[in-house]
């Protein structure tokens, strides 16, 4: 097995949250990724791979590499951040190549919308204060 040396990271994960910037630019990913004693939620950007991202679903199981980049740490009003002098520089992880693991990649079926005829809200139900015995639990 050979090593690469350099800033770069593999996370293969959960997906657990997506943003896709409504001008298209940017994208971020959150993973859920397994690690003793607890899972570890880990935060990620793009700016090449916005249309991936926007195509992930929730719980699906990817594999994620990328760079590990600095960046000054600004503040709201995009003045950097001062410590002992200084400014602060922070690592941002950005994501360079997606890979969907197993069985979690979409089905060629679920990645094309149904038409919007397809779905229906289901019929109303009264709402009386009367016991419904039709609702209960078998015991």
């Amino acid at each position: 097995m050979s090593f690469q040396h350099g800033r770069g990271f593999r996370i293969c994960g959960a997906v657990v949250r997506k943003f896709v910037a409504p001008s298209g630019k940017i994208a971020f990913l959150t993973l859920d990724v397994s690690a003793p004693p607890r899972s570890t939620k880990i935060e990620m950007r793009t700016f090449d791979l916005v249309e991936d991202v926007g195509c992930l679903g929730v719980g699906q199981t990817v594999e994620v590499t990328g760079s590990v980049d600095m960046e000054k740490l600004t503040s709201k009003d995009r003045n950097p951040v001062m410590v002992d002098g200084r400014e602060k520089w922070i690592p941002a992880l950005t994501i360079k190549k997606i890979t969907v693991e197993g069985s979690s990649v979409r089905p060629a079926s679920a990645a094309t919308p149904a038409p919007a005829a397809a779905h229906e809200p289901p019929p109303a139900r009264a709402r009386g204060g009367a016991w419904n015995d039709e609702d209960d639990f078998p015991f």
